[in-house]
């Protein structure tokens, strides 16, 4: 049994249910033909130190036509989508992540593996991407361990249109380095990190 959706959006083509935490799974509408869903944390530098995103800052980001997605910080996954379109994004290090199927005349997607393995009738393990586990706490691959399943891995973003259909792109972080660094830009960001600014120190 699953629990009530916290949000419920449905369009000509389209049809979005969403729950889990209300702090963090949030409904916007962008326009009057655009919503948008966020379930997950971001995160924002701001100075020396880091504070979790708040409606209106998600409202200024996820209006862009490209929101830049990549730049933030936190564990998160995006939706946009209106009558005829729909995109997806998960965060830079891939740790929230979004699983898509084909099913029926559609494409099912969930961030929870197990129900849209249910839903679908998909149960085959993906040998191959299990063995991205092998004595490891994470996985090495960014595929999902389920045939017929697609992971979006790390700083992905995934794009349908009635006319091009599903297309997707993944592009992993990775730091970059220079000769010249000594580490301090390492220690800033993890110092505003460790030490955000919460609501409370807000006052």
């Amino acid at each position: 049994m699953t629990p009530e959706p916290l949000v419920r959006a449905q369009t000509a083509t389209q049809v979005v249910r969403a729950g889990g935490l209300a702090d963090t799974c949030r409904f916007f509408s962008i326009r009057a033909d655009e919503e948008a869903l966020v379930v997950g944390l971001g995160m924002q530098r701001a100075g020396s130190r880091s504070r979790p995103m708040d409606d209106s800052a998600w409202t200024k980001v996820l209006a862009a036509p490209d929101p830049g997605l990549e730049e933030l910080d936190g564990h998160f996954v995006v939706l946009r989508w209106s009558d005829h379109r729909w995109q997806a994004w998960t965060d830079r290090l891939g740790v929230r992540t979004l699983y898509l199927a084909p099913w029926r005349d559609g494409i099912l997607y969930s961030t929870r593996l197990d129900w849209l393995c249910r839903c679908t009738h998909r149960h085959a393990l993906d040998l191959d991407a299990f063995g991205g586990h092998w004595l490891t706490f994470n996985q090495l691959t960014t595929d999902a361990l389920v045939q017929d399943v697609e992971r979006l891995g790390p700083n992905a973003h995934a794009h349908w249109d009635a006319d091009a259909g599903l297309r997707r792109t993944e592009t992993p972080w990775t730091p970059p380095f220079s000769d010249g660094d000594d580490g301090s830009s390492f220690e800033a960001a993890l110092s505003a990190f460790v030490h955000p600014a919460l609501p409370a120190d807000a006052r």
